[in-house]
């Protein structure tokens, strides 16, 4: 969405109605409006991480690709953050594909795990079917590494 407005109207912080409309939209869908004053700075990491959701949404994809969406946020934040993108999945429509690191994150939140193991799809299914022998075959090895640390 901001690279549809001029950089003379950013510049002066003029907006148009429709422009101000969507953006309050957006901020409400990630539920962050009450923060539309301060800048992004002064926000916490799970605020950060609102905002980065809409600004994804300002361009009306149809799929997010989302990069580790709550490594770095405690769990209050991180509970926020996957609820916006489940609710922005069931009702906007978007595809989200997520990389995640917390099992019992995916099996809550995600329709479908896509479990990978040095580049080869171990599993590929939904969170019930997943079992201890194929999170065997997914965390294979990955003990003897952690033991030479």
């Amino acid at each position: 969405m901001l690279k549809d407005i001029p950089m003379a109207r950013a510049v002066i912080k003029y907006y148009k109605e429709k422009e101000l409309t969507k953006v309050q939209k957006l901020l409400e869908i990630v539920d962050i409006q009450k923060h539309s004053s301060r800048r992004c700075d002064e926000l916490s990491g799970g605020q950060r991480q609102r905002v980065a959701i809409a600004r994804a949404l300002a361009s009306e994809p149809k799929i997010i690709l989302a990069d580790e969406p709550i490594s770095a946020l405690d769990q209050k934040s991180a509970k926020k953050v996957m609820e916006i993108l489940e609710k922005i999945n069931k009702e906007i429509k978007v595809t989200i594909i997520a990389n995640l690191h917390h099992l019992e994150v995916a099996e809550k939140y995600c329709t479908r795990i896509i479990g990978i193991n040095s580049g080869r799809v171990i599993f590929d299914g939904k969170a019930n079917e997943l079992n201890e022998k194929i999170l065997e075959k997914i965390y294979e090895g990955e003990a003897e590494e952690n033991d030479t640390d």
